[in-house]
């Protein structure tokens, strides 16, 4: 399964002439702090108008 999402993160951006690379995936707890920090910089950009 891993091996199908390396693939389509490397591939899904091919019809827009961009290269992506997949070195590594994270675990649990880095996905975790990525939403946070996503969620977070959102309510910052676009919350507090």
């Amino acid at each position: 399964m891993l091996s199908e999402i390396r693939h389509f993160f490397e591939e899904y951006k091919t019809l827009e002439k961009k290269t992506v690379k997949v070195e590594e995936f994270g675990n649990k707890a880095k996905a975790e702090e990525i939403i946070r920090d996503a969620f977070e910089l959102y309510n910052k950009t676009f919350t507090q108008q």
